[in-house]
């Protein structure tokens, strides 16, 4: 994949990061706060990618269980609300590990994805069934933690919100950014979803919000 991107005239190269494989356990003072075979893993692979002249670009996901208290890695504690003192422990677990592992990379790797389509219920469950409006709460929240926590780390590193689908993402942003989010995050993911796959309940992106995303900073 590397070598590909690099022959196209790629400029990024993009690497999933897993927080339950990173941080398997809780961390424990004293002791390294990151799983090191993914840490030489990402070592290598992010050598490799200067080698080729792209810079390596990671995404954040999934939760281990001993912060979300379950074996479902986009499981939201507390219904995913921003006012559940579970979930905002959650929040502060996920905002330590963005730290540990951001500066761990300080110079290195200076773009970062905070989750991916956040959107969609099928990226955030929880005990009862959430709207778009309160999703965009609960991501609000978790942004807001990531990008300070990040920035705090390595203040250039670049933070990117987790890419939105299209199917709700007119009144997920709306909602995202009545929740003060304007400040928190350097670019925008987008996954337009121009085609549906077989089987799929779901019609492609009619959203106009992706031709006007540029203009909404």
């Amino acid at each position: 994949g590397v070598n590909l991107r690099s022959e196209l005239g790629v400029k990024l190269h993009q690497e999933w990061t897993r927080w339950k494989k990173w941080q398997p356990t809780r961390p424990v003072p004293g002791q390294p706060a990151l799983q090191q075979g993914n840490v030489q893993l990402l070592d290598q692979v992010e050598s490799l990618s200067r080698t080729k002249n792209l810079n390596t670009y990671v995404m954040i996901m999934g939760a281990p269980y001993w912060a979300n208290g379950s074996n479902d890695q986009v499981y939201m504690q507390g219904n995913g609300s921003p006012t559940n003192p579970e979930f905002q422990q959650y929040v502060k677990d996920y905002g330590n590990f963005v730290y540990q592992i951001v500066s761990t990379y300080k110079g290195r790797i200076d773009h970062w994805e905070i989750g991916s389509e956040y959107d969609l219920a099928d990226y955030w469950h929880t005990d009862q069934p959430t709207s778009v409006q309160q999703r965009a709460a609960g991501y609000a929240l978790m942004l807001k933690e990531a990008y300070s926590r990040a920035k705090e780390a390595n203040p250039q590193s670049v933070i990117s919100m987790g890419g939105i689908t299209g199917f709700s993402s007119d009144e997920f942003m709306r909602n995202f950014y009545q929740n003060g989010t304007k400040p928190y995050f350097d670019k925008a993911g987008i996954h337009p979803y121009t085609e549906v796959w077989e089987g799929a309940s779901i019609q492609p992106s009619q959203s106009p919000l992706f031709s006007k995303i540029g203009s909404m900073r």
